[in-house]
């Protein structure tokens, strides 16, 4: 219960410094239509001449459109606003500001990961639930392939992949305590942008790279395989196993990285 009333008074903080700039309103809600119009437009694009993508048809693709624009609301909710007060160019690391940080009778790791949200997401988040409704019951080809085991296949694909993108974000952010504050989140941000696509489009190598190395394809198309009865329950598994293991490395690299930090103070 305590933690739960600590995220009540981050997200009430938050709300706050949020509605102390109005213009960021503006600002927030511009780059989201952008990044709509941009994203449905390239898809229509795509499929103008063409009626699948590597056996994804329109609605399948419109689905992992939907998931790919949830999980960036998802990150950008509080993993990566929390994460980015840490390691970014005006983090705590460059500021000497992680000395209070430390002092806090709560556990770092809980605190550096859920104290900023960008309730702006919140927006994002619904839009991308929108499109994913939208792919599946406004199209025939998907709600016939829905059964009762994808309403707890779908959660649980979304679960993981929130934990491979904290734990994958949490290991960048460590890595900043070792360089001097280097900014490291946005080689993540850079990736991610390959799941606007199915994975099964990238040669051989390049798609085990991005499902099992780098899990851009996992965290997106995998979600999206679950909507449109491509389930395959060994991958999930695998998946989910990985992201457990990954989670235990960045916690751990995450508490070796704070014995490299030097006090502003010293």
């Amino acid at each position: 219960m305590r933690y739960l009333h600590l995220l009540v008074i981050f997200i009430r903080a938050s709300f706050q410094r949020e509605a102390a700039f109005r213009f960021n309103f503006a600002i927030n809600f511009l780059n989201t239509v952008l990044n709509l119009v941009g994203s449905i437009g390239g898809l229509a694009v795509v499929f103008h001449n063409k009626d699948s993508l590597n056996g994804w048809g329109y609605s399948e693709a419109m689905a992992l459109l939907g998931v790919y624009l949830l999980m960036l609301g998802l990150k950008g909710l509080v993993i990566g606003p929390s994460l980015d007060s840490l390691s970014g160019l005006s983090g705590e690391l460059w500021t000497g500001l992680f000395d209070f940080t430390l002092l806090k009778p709560i556990p770092v790791q809980y605190h550096v990961s859920f104290r900023k949200w960008s309730l702006w997401s919140v927006v994002d988040i619904t839009i991308a639930a929108a499109i994913i409704i939208l792919a599946v019951f406004k199209h025939n080809s998907l709600p016939s392939d829905i059964t009762y085991g994808t309403y707890i296949l779908f959660p649980l694909s979304i679960l993981i992949s929130l934990l491979f993108i904290y734990s994958v974000l949490l290991i960048l952010a460590s890595a900043a305590f070792w360089y001097l504050g280097t900014p490291l989140m946005w080689i993540f941000d850079s990736l991610i942008q390959t799941g606007r696509f199915p994975v099964g489009i990238y040669p051989g190598f390049f798609r085990i790279l991005l499902t099992w190395f780098i899990p851009v394809g996992f965290i997106i198309t995998v979600p999206a395989q679950v909507l449109s009865g491509r389930t395959d329950t060994a991958l999930l598994a695998g998946g989910a196993l990985l992201s457990a293991v990954l989670f235990t490395a960045a916690t751990m690299f995450f508490r070796q990285s704070i014995r490299k930090y030097s006090s502003a103070s010293s």
